[in-house]
Formats: C-alpha cells, structure tokens, sequence
C-alpha cells in the first residue's frame, strides 16, 4: 500500500510539531514493514520523498472584497478542492491508495467527495477540545464556525482515527458521528533511540528536572513554575530545565502573563534554579532528554502528546497530569507517576518522591522505555494504520454503492 501524508512542514527538523513527528515517525514504519508513503507538504523546497502543495498566494484585492460577501465556508471549500486536485495528481503520479491529514479546518473531509481513495482525518487537535485549552475567554464566531466546520468534514471523510480513546470517544458524542463512520484508536509511533545516560549524569543532572513545551496555559507552564516554587521551598535540593516557546499564559484575572514575568513573580531562590533554554531543534531537545532523569508533562490536556512519547523512548521517569492519553498510557507507578492537573502541591511531591529516590527513577524509566519499544514501534503503529486504511476504503466503496 501506498499512503499519502499531509504535513505541516517537511523535513521540519526544526519545527517543534508533533504532527510533523508523527507523520516522520509513521513514514519510517510503513517503510519498514514493506509499504510505502509520500508527503505532502506546502513549501517549494524539491524533496524526493515528498509532493509540495502550492503555497497560498496573497489575495488580490478583487479576492479580498469579495471574500467580505461569501461564507468562511464557501473559502474552506475552495481551499480543501485546490488541496484535493493537488492530491488526486498525486494519487495518479504515484499510485496513493489512501490518505491521511490532520482535522484541522476539516481539510480531510472537504476533500473527500473530490476523491477517489479513502481520505481519514487523523484527531490531532480537535478545535472543541483544544480552543478552551488556549484561552479563558468564551469561545469566539471564529472558534464556532471552525468547530462547525471540522465537524461537517468529519461526517464526511471515509473514516476517522485518533492517537487516544479519550479524543475519538469525545469527538464521537460531541459531533453525534454515526455509527457507520469507521473509526480506530490508532497511537503515534515514537522511534527508539539512545537512552538515558543515567551512568555518566553529574550530580547536579540527577536533581534536574526537564520540561518541555510552550508557555501557555494549555501546556501547564504556570502550573510548573508554581509547582517547582513549592518544590524548592520545601527543601529539595532541585534544578528545572525549562524548553520551549513563551506565548503568554492566560490566568483568570491576571490576563496574559510572559514567562518573564511569570518568573520574576517567584521567590529569588527557585528563580535561580530554572535554567531557560527557549526554542530548540529537535537534535538538540533529544541531546536534553538524555541527560535529564526525570522529565514533567503539566498540561492541562493532552491527545497523546509527544512529549511524553519521547520521554518513554529514552527511558527518563515521566510525571504527567492524568489527564486524556496520558492517564490511558501510563501505569501509575510504573512506568510514570500520574498527578491530576492544575495542581502544583501534587505535582510537587510527585517530583520530590522522585528526586529522593534515583533507583525508583531507573526502574520507571526502564519500564517506560519498554512500552516505548512495544506499544509505540513504528512499524507496530504503521500495520494498524495499513489495516485502518483498507476498513475505509471498503466502506467507502460501499457508501458510494
């Protein structure tokens, strides 16, 4: 089989996305068992492995008055045809059987009545689930017609899947999808590597925890910074590592707050222990895990996110809010320790049980890593999607009849 997989961005080995990890991840593994993908990407960069959708030229502005009389979802529509007609020309240059792309803006769905072959959306993000996580205003006009519009495009695709049970089952009540509809619990695949050096780690290295992800309030970085404050005030002999972008996090009656400011508000001792490091490429992330044990996942939601994916694979001891995927993948205990969200004091002891205890660390990061090379393998992951593909195709098959 043949698959074509939609990416934001291709190679994207500096794009911190984990749409981008998934699809390299499931590329590797369809190749290893003996199937094949190409990617479609926007971008003019030439690419052996992969077709560039044409980028989105500026609006004329006889475009711009007249996009001012016509319905976002009228301009959906022509973008998803414009993406279909891209394509179908793939899918006859290269033979695709199949294709797989984010929900976003129901892409997928719009595309597939131009079609021949089965396209499944792929439950990244669902916007009902993941607007309220970006904000604590009321969800917007804008944020409505988004959510009405995945969800028409979701009825319409020849099937749906989503790396946890949590989002399809929510996305299932939430839009009323028919039973008809295939559909499939299908994780994202994380690739292996080296693991943690846990022989060669300085003493400072052991008692330093490793957050990565956006400042925001969907990512839990307030929740981190509070939850380290509690951590060190209490006497523990700790350090943070802090990756990732600030975007400013949202907090009930506080409005937008940086990260800067977010870390001026600390008391000056736990200030002095966070070491930010800001936006890294994925090589460099990697090099990070290997030398940090113990690694912290605070969000408030998450599908099934890679940063915990790849603090499985290189065998740290994750800490994660039960929350979505998370709470369904790791056995508490064993290969993580699970705190609810939004709370720093539990989070906190959750670290500090840790940090006073390094073979705890190991033996979770040793059971973590297991699963990682099981549950998780590329090619494990791309014989499910295979399977999924051709459940599609033949229900499509028998729709169109």
């Amino acid at each position: 089989m043949r698959l074509g997989l939609f990416s934001p961005a291709w190679p994207g080995e500096d794009v911190p996305n984990g749409i981008v990890s998934a699809v390299a991840n499931l590329k590797a593994g369809l190749e290893e068992v003996g199937h094949h993908a190409v990617v479609l990407a926007e971008g003019r960069e030439p690419a052996t492995d992969c077709i560039r959708l044409p980028p989105q030229a500026p609006a004329s502005l006889g475009a711009r008055i007249l996009r001012r009389f016509r319905s976002p979802h009228a301009e959906l529509k022509d973008m998803a045809a414009a993406l279909a007609r891209a394509a179908s020309q793939a899918a006859a240059e290269r033979a695709i059987d199949g294709f797989l792309v984010e929900e976003t803006y129901g892409w997928g769905g719009l595309m597939q009545p131009h079609l021949a072959v089965p396209v499944v959306p792929v439950l990244h993000g669902p916007w009902f689930l993941h607007q309220t996580l970006q904000s604590t205003d009321a969800t917007g006009d804008e944020d409505r017609r988004r959510i009405a519009i995945e969800g028409v495009a979701l009825r319409a695709a020849a099937g749906v899947s989503a790396p946890s049970r949590d989002v399809l089952d929510q996305t299932v009540a939430y839009y009323q999808l028919p039973e008809s509809l295939p559909r499939a619990v299908i994780p994202n695949a994380i690739v292996a590597g080296r693991g943690v050096e846990f022989d060669a780690l300085t003493e400072r290295e052991r008692c330093t925890l490793l957050f990565v992800g956006r400042f925001d309030r969907h990512k839990g970085g307030d929740v981190m910074l509070e939850a380290f404050a509690h951590l060190v005030a209490g006497g523990a002999d700790a350090y943070l590592t802090f990756v990732g972008p600030d975007r400013g996090c949202e907090t009930p009656g506080r409005g937008r707050v940086s990260l800067a400011e977010a870390l001026a508000a600390l008391p000056g001792e736990a200030r002095a222990r966070i070491d930010v490091r800001g936006p890294l490429p994925r090589e460099e992330v990697a090099r990070l895990r290997r030398r940090h044990p113990i690694a912290v996942v605070a969000s408030r939601y998450e599908n099934l996110n890679y940063t915990l994916l790849e603090t499985l694979a290189v065998g740290a001891a994750p800490i994660c809010t039960a929350v979505g995927g998370p709470k369904q993948v790791l056995r508490d205990g064993e290969t993580g320790l699970l705190v609810p969200p939004e709370d720093p004091q539990a989070l906190a002891a959750a670290c500090r049980a840790l940090l006073d205890d390094p073979e705890r660390v190991r033996r979770i990061g040793a059971a973590a890593r297991r699963e990682a090379l099981s549950v998780f393998a590329p090619a494990a992951v791309a014989r499910q999607t295979v399977s999924f593909v051709e459940e599609c195709r033949d229900a499509l098959a028998r729709r169109r009849r």
